[in-house]
């Protein structure tokens, strides 16, 4: 690569970095004469709990009507619900929202605690209000075919296949005795509706088509041969279904609004502790390894921003402490995966091994296709040092990975930013630092092993 290409490229990287700082952190402003408004995406950032407050309800739960349940037939219940509100919450973005039960004493209670929302009726468009499901013959709504949790386990939105023209349908998930009782009353009512009520009203009546034995249903808005739903439509009403399969019976007893435990001026304290904490390590980089630490500075600038990206646009990520100790787990293993690096890189220089002085010589390959000159020591240490960064950045990886699987809330938020730290940190120390130190291959005055911290040993000179 010639001088200058590299000067082009080395140009178009440092406006792309600083643009990259620009709009992470602009103000929401108009954009042009249209409707949209645009956010600096690190402050589009969900929040937790401890950073940004949110809002809490309280729940009083009794068994169903009809059915008495033991104090360990409730506790187990009360698991089912509470894993319930998680995964949907979870799969609504709120990763670090909060569900706990108190099953002591004679009014078990559920207090659900959901960060970054400001009004208290948000609960209920997440979870649905807590209600009673079931599905009655048509017209009929004394032959009951199935009752809530009982019978039905999960309510979904899917994009409608079979039409294919952007609307939705709303699914269902039956166990196995509500596939049963399913099938029963699709079989008994082909060519009929079922109505289905929540709170003892009629929330709609669906026409059956033909016999349903699987356990897997959909319901489509005007039947089987028109209309459709949009997204909304069928977002709002599969919550409000899925809020009826909770298999006891709860009523609101409080909401509250929560401050943050940590404020604005602990969220800025920490953004400039961060700040300067990475000024020292860039300064630290460029004093122990010359020019070699100056592109890794770059590098790291880059996968700031990147991570920070990514935390905005994700849907899993709410940031709280226990996220942020995440990153900055990644921006330690970033700058250790380049000293790593440059470290082999001065092992390669200082022994003088295969006796060339050229720091950016490529291996070479003969005719046959093998390799007849390892290559320069920048070449040889990236190579043998990748091997080590790859290992140590793995194992760290498959610790994220059962955290966010197996951890409690808490846990999840941690790992889901340390997962995504760690990706981008092997992106930029492998890919993006090595890219920024070939560039400097082109500039033939800079061959020099004092821009870059580099000495023989005696023996090899």
């Amino acid at each position: 690569m010639n001088k200058k290409k590299s000067i082009v490229i080395f140009t178009f990287i440092s406006v792309l970095l600083i643009l990259g700082a620009v709009f992470a952190f602009i103000p929401t402003f108009q954009i042009g004469n249209s409707v949209y408004d645009y956010t600096g995406y690190a402050r589009s950032i969900k929040l937790g709990l401890d950073l940004a407050g949110g809002v809490s309800a309280v729940f009083d739960v009794k068994a169903p009507e009809g059915e008495d349940l033991t104090a360990d037939e409730m506790r187990v219940r009360l698991d089912g619900v509470k894993s319930s509100m998680e995964d949907l919450l979870t799969s609504k973005g709120y990763t670090e929202s909060v569900v706990t039960y108190n099953a002591t004493g004679a009014n078990p209670t559920i207090t659900v605690e959901i960060p970054d929302v400001d009004d208290p009726e948000r609960v209920f468009d997440l979870i649905g209000r807590p209600a009673s499901l079931k599905i009655t013959k048509g017209d009929d709504a004394d032959t009951v075919y199935i009752v809530g949790s009982k019978h039905l386990s999960q309510v979904g939105v899917a994009a409608d296949t079979e039409k294919n023209n952007g609307t939705y349908v709303i699914s269902l998930q039956f166990n196995k005795e509500g596939t049963t009782a399913f099938a029963t009353a699709t079989k008994d009512n082909v060519g009929s509706n079922l109505d289905i009520y929540i709170n003892g009203e009629k929330l709609m009546s669906v026409s059956v088509s033909s016999e349903i034995s699987n356990g897997q249903a959909v319901i489509k808005q005007g039947g089987s041969t028109s209309g459709g739903y949009t997204y909304e439509e069928a977002y709002d009403m599969a919550t409000r279904l899925q809020a009826g399969t909770f298999c006891v019976d709860m009523t609101v007893r409080e909401t509250n609004i929560l401050s943050p435990t940590l404020g604005t001026t602990a969220i800025r304290s920490s953004l400039i502790a961060g700040l300067v904490g990475l000024l020292i390590v860039m300064i630290f980089m460029v004093v122990f390894y010359g020019m070699f630490g100056l592109m890794a500075d770059l590098a790291l600038i880059a996968y700031t921003e990147l991570v920070l990206f990514l935390c905005a646009i994700l849907p899993w990520v709410q940031l709280t402490l226990p996220g942020i100790a995440g990153i900055i787990i990644g921006i330690g293993m970033a700058v250790d995966a380049n000293i790593l690096i440059f470290e082999r890189i001065k092992d390669e220089y200082r022994s003088g091994l295969l006796g060339t002085d050229d720091l950016f010589l490529k291996p070479q390959r003969g005719s046959d296709g093998k390799i007849t000159s390892q290559g320069g020591p920048i070449s040889r240490g990236f190579r043998k040092a990748a091997v080590a960064v790859i290992d140590s950045n793995v194992t760290t990886l498959i610790g994220a990975i059962v955290m966010w699987i197996f951890g409690s809330t808490s846990i999840v938020g941690f790992a889901v930013t340390l997962f995504i730290s760690i990706i981008v940190s092997m992106f930029t120390a492998l890919f993006i630092t090595r890219m920024n130190i070939s560039l400097l291959g082109a500039f033939d005055n800079m061959n020099n092993p004092k821009f870059y911290m580099l000495k023989r040993n005696k023996e090899a000179e």
